[in-house]
């Protein structure tokens, strides 16, 4: 509820507030608006994302499952623990219409080592799994400013609702209150003046 006094000064004020909420409304509904559409060009990019990790990991699993069949999980195990490939991951954050998101650099250090012996079957799957974490790396940063825009378009619709059916509302009835009480006011004065003069 508005707290006011029935006065033109405090008249004055409340339209500006009114105006003012009715703006701030406005341009939260027009950023409401480029947010969905954002989110919606975001779905995509999570959707392809997600289809291209499926298909990288059907992948890497058919060639485990030969590697597997062929030289062995002895053989597997002996080269991953020997590869020395590393990971490298740095996440940033990057801006998007004004929300912070994060933006996951990596870096592959090297393709590890391969040992004399390894077959092709064990080194194209490993290849294979590789690509499915650089994939995945991928799908998770995406995912993750999806979820941050989610986040950010509930508490803009949060705010336009606060202002559209709240803060307005209260703001035009206490206008109207003191615009009524305020003619109340000058009908009295009139009354009594010509009272006076009538003496």
């Amino acid at each position: 509820m508005v707290d006011y006094k029935p006065t033109r000064s405090e008249l004055i004020r409340l339209k500006q507030r009114a105006k003012l909420a009715t703006k701030g409304k406005d341009i939260l509904k027009r950023k409401l608006d480029a947010l969905v559409v954002e989110l919606r060009k975001m779905l995509s990019e999570v959707k392809e994302a997600r289809r291209e990790f499926d298909e990288a990991y059907g992948r890497a699993r058919k060639s485990m499952a030969l590697a597997l069949a062929y030289d062995g999980i002895v053989a597997i195990k002996s080269a991953a623990i020997n590869s020395g490939a590393r990971l490298e991951l740095e996440v940033e954050q990057r801006n998007i219409m004004g929300i912070s998101v994060p933006k996951i650099n990596y870096t592959v250090s090297s393709e590890g080592k391969v040992l004399m012996g390894t077959s092709l079957r064990i080194i194209d799957a490993s290849r294979r799994f590789q690509d499915v974490l650089l994939k995945a790396i991928g799908l998770i940063e995406t995912e993750m400013a999806v979820k941050k825009l989610l986040l950010e378009i509930d508490a803009t619709r949060r705010r336009v609702n606060a202002l559209d059916y709240k803060v307005i509302p209260e703001l035009e009835d206490a206008v109207r209150d003191i615009g009524f009480h305020l003619a109340e006011s000058e009908r009295e004065d009139f009354v009594r003046l010509k009272k006076i003069a009538g003496k």
